[in-house]
């Protein structure tokens, strides 16, 4: 399993913990190694209200994932064995804050950018 905690930008600590076997997981993770960079969004389900994370310019928080790439390629984490320790963080979560549900974990389509999958407004 790989935790990672995303920044407290003086508001809330948000936390994700995913499945390093899952194809998806580690096309998306590669990625960001490659490019030394990430964007997403956190869409709060109950408002519809969605934030947007991006890595600083020379920050580096991708450190952890490049210096355990070659582990984290050979993962061999059931979805049984994910499921089970997400009950477990997610009753716990260290450090604690928000849990994060990564809605793109089992669809590739959602990776697809060519197409518009939501209307944002900004506040």
């Amino acid at each position: 399993m790989t935790y990672a905690p995303l920044p407290d930008y003086g508001f809330k600590t948000f936390n994700v913990l995913i499945n390093p076997n899952n194809p998806i997981t580690q096309a998306v993770l590669k990625r960001m190694i490659e490019t030394g960079d990430y964007f997403f969004f956190a869409i709060d389900e109950q408002t519809g209200i969605a934030t947007a994370f991006r890595s600083e310019i020379g920050d580096d928080t991708l450190h952890n994932l490049t210096e355990n790439w070659e582990r984290l390629q050979h993962s061999s984490t059931t979805e049984d064995q994910y499921h089970q320790v997400m009950l477990k963080f997610a009753a716990n979560p260290q450090p604690p804050g928000i849990l994060l549900r990564w809605v793109c974990r089992d669809d590739v389509g959602y990776l697809d950018l060519s197409e518009d999958r939501m209307d944002l407004t900004p506040a």
